[in-house]
């Protein structure tokens, strides 16, 4: 029984905490560019992760993905990628970051990464369907105008 009590103290004190990464894709950006803040979390544990996001500066959020994998047996852990697409809005100098990770009693903390927003105005934003979308969407023909001084498809009588 002793044996094994310190079997698992030795296990635990090989495992190691989370460990925090953060990336962006591109450090200059001009007001409208779309840049990619990465956020990876590796651990030695098995435990699910937390992770708090940092305050968003100079930016402002367009979407965000997340994908956790979990591996067990001898070589257990978990892995989290946090993805965030920030547009940037205001120029300067901005910090993104820290990140603040929690997994059961352990805490790591990812330093924050630095970008600049060079230039004045944001770049214009246009809308447009996605190509998947386009062909999921069927085109229809374009709806009948009503007729100047006819009624609206008889609905008003």
């Amino acid at each position: 029984m002793i044996a094994l009590a310190l079997g698992l103290m030795l296990v635990a004190q090989q495992a190691r905490g989370p460990e925090v990464m953060l990336a962006v894709d591109r450090d200059r950006v001009a007001p409208g560019d779309v840049i990619t803040l990465t956020i990876r979390v590796v651990s030695d544990l098995s435990d699910p992760i937390r992770v708090d996001l940092p305050t968003l500066g100079g930016v402002e959020l367009e979407s965000r993905s997340e994908r956790s994998d979990v591996s067990t047996g001898d070589k257990a852990g978990r892995s989290t990628w946090i993805e965030l697409k920030l547009r940037a809005v205001t120029p300067g100098e901005w910090r993104l970051g820290p990140v603040n990770v929690r997994q059961g009693i352990a805490y790591a903390q990812g330093d924050a990464v630095a970008i600049t927003i060079e230039g004045g105005t944001p770049a214009a934003v246009t809308a447009s369907l996605s190509d998947r979308l386009s062909r999921i969407i069927p085109a229809g023909p374009a709806p009948e105008r009503p007729r100047r001084g006819g009624n609206l498809g008889g609905a008003l009588r």
